[in-house]
């Protein structure tokens, strides 16, 4: 605790004994407004002190609303008895007689007096009301643990709590305007205070939560990127005057600030090796970046980036995160062989018309080359096996040694080709047309070399099956079943 809060909550503290004091005499028509203002003072310390989340002052918290809901059942009273004394009963035929019409009539400064009471009334009943009915739908986006990439582009609760919380400002201001026709628009800031102060601290917390989740889970700015695309969305279709009133305006302008100021630590988490995970596949995954659907959220990342800062465009940030993807995976390789799976998937998705709209024909052919070269590491897995059918020199095999060699190398074969598959079934790779690509280049490596490796060695035994256990549809067969477990 800063020095400042600090004194800050000590000044609220302090406070108590004086507004209590005030409080416990109660309302009259000369201190209203002084009564009103030491209610306000009261609500604030309350409003301030949860904000600091400090377990030290729950029990002022609990005094300040005790004195706060006393107060409010003072003015309550004040009405009632304001208005019970202005309506006696009285012989409406001797008051028109001797005062006419206007004897009927409440006076004028205590209808000022009850409409000030009936606002303040009106006000903490509403704001009761309409906090309880969206609270459930807040904690809905604070409770929800869904993963990103299992949801339908803004079918997060946010969606409907947005929704929800523009429906009940509208019709609220609705009936205010039905009630208070003098100054509506005040009212309504007050009794969609409590309402709006919830509304951010969901859309603070929402945003938190995804900046402390970027080492886990980097869909979680996919998650930002769809909070801001809804709330601008609604906020284009709903009443100007209505969002300024209600405070939204500003609630969406940080919620964009803060996204967009999460940009570095988002690029920098993604090259940020994390220790907690050590035991990755040998063959990878493709990363959680390039499993992200950015494509869905063009226009929400150019209005995130636009908040950023000047110049930052997403062709920039586009180029920005896979330079740090490439950075992420080259130093992920210290812990599994195969980049393979990270390198296809990326240089096949930048490809697509989104991407290669955003990125430069360099950048493509960069993660082109990588993924070459994988393949190409991949494919020298291969050439122990095949390496045992390079012998075909030996056309006369006439000694024990030279049919002893042969055996060997058909030995060597068989072996270096199980051991091979029994590899590769460890190994996953999720692209179909990978897989089926890394298939046919396996089979054109192996199945001439191991034919033509039988045929130049058919004279050396009579035990074909022996020796001689693939035929070319066989051995085909058997390399189409790589990578399945």
């Amino acid at each position: 605790m800063t020095l400042e809060v600090m004194e800050r909550v000590i000044k609220h503290i302090d406070s108590i004994p004086e507004e209590e004091m005030f409080i416990n005499k109660g309302p009259t028509q000369e201190n209203l407004d002084a009564y009103i203002s030491s209610m306000k003072k009261i609500d604030n310390s309350i409003q301030e002190l949860l904000q600091l989340n400090l377990k030290s002052v729950e029990k002022s918290i609990i005094q300040l609303r005790a004195l706060y809901k006393k107060a409010n059942s003072k003015l309550e009273a004040m009405f009632r008895t304001l208005l019970s004394i202005n309506s006696n009963i009285i012989d409406p035929v001797t008051t028109i007689k001797q005062k006419g019409i206007n004897g009927l009539k409440i006076k004028e400064d205590i209808l000022k007096i009850l409409k000030v009471l009936t606002s303040i009334l009106a006000e903490e009943i509403r704001s009761f009301y309409l906090v309880k009915s969206l609270y459930n739908s807040s904690q809905s986006c604070l409770l929800n643990t869904t993963k990103r990439i299992s949801l339908d582009k803004f079918s997060h609760p946010f969606s409907t709590f947005t929704d929800c919380t523009l429906s009940l400002i509208k019709v609220e201001y609705e009936l205010i305007q039905f009630l208070f026709k003098d100054n509506p628009n005040s009212i309504l800031q007050r009794s969609m205070k409590a309402s709006m102060d919830m509304f951010k601290h969901t859309v603070d917390s929402l945003t938190t939560e995804k900046k402390t989740s970027f080492a886990n889970d980097y869909s979680e700015m996919i998650l930002l990127l769809d909070f801001c695309g809804y709330l601008s969305n609604t906020l284009q279709k709903s009443d100007k005057d209505l969002i300024q009133l209600t405070n939204l305006e500003k609630i969406h302008s940080d919620l964009l600030k803060g996204s967009s100021s999460l940009i570095p630590e988002f690029l920098e988490s993604i090259k940020v090796y994390s220790a907690k995970n050590p035991t990755l596949a040998q063959s990878a995954t493709v990363h959680e970046v390039s499993s992200n659907r950015l494509s869905d959220y063009e226009k929400e990342m150019e209005i995130v980036l636009s908040n950023y800062k000047q110049g930052f465009s997403m062709n920039v940030f586009l180029e920005s995160t896979l330079e740090c993807l490439q950075a992420s995976i080259d130093h992920r390789s210290k812990n599994y062989k195969k980049q393979l799976n990270n390198f296809h998937y990326i240089h096949k998705n930048l490809k697509t018309q989104f991407l290669s709209n955003h990125v430069s024909v360099k950048l493509i052919d960069k993660f082109n080359e990588l993924q070459k070269s994988q393949r190409d590491l991949y494919l020298l897995v291969w050439k122990p096996v095949i390496e045992n059918c390079n012998n075909l020199s030996m056309t006369k095999i006439s000694s024990k040694s030279d049919k002893l060699a042969v055996k060997e190398m058909f030995k060597g074969f068989y072996n270096d080709l199980e051991e091979s598959i029994k590899v590769q079934r460890s190994l996953s790779i999720p692209d179909t047309d990978l897989k089926f690509q890394l298939i046919r280049e396996v089979k054109e490596m192996v199945i001439p070399k191991f034919m033509t490796f039988c045929e130049t060695y058919v004279p050396f035994t009579k035990k074909t099956q022996k020796y001689f256990r693939y035929d070319s549809e066989t051995l085909d067969a058997i390399l189409g079943r790589l990578f399945e477990a």
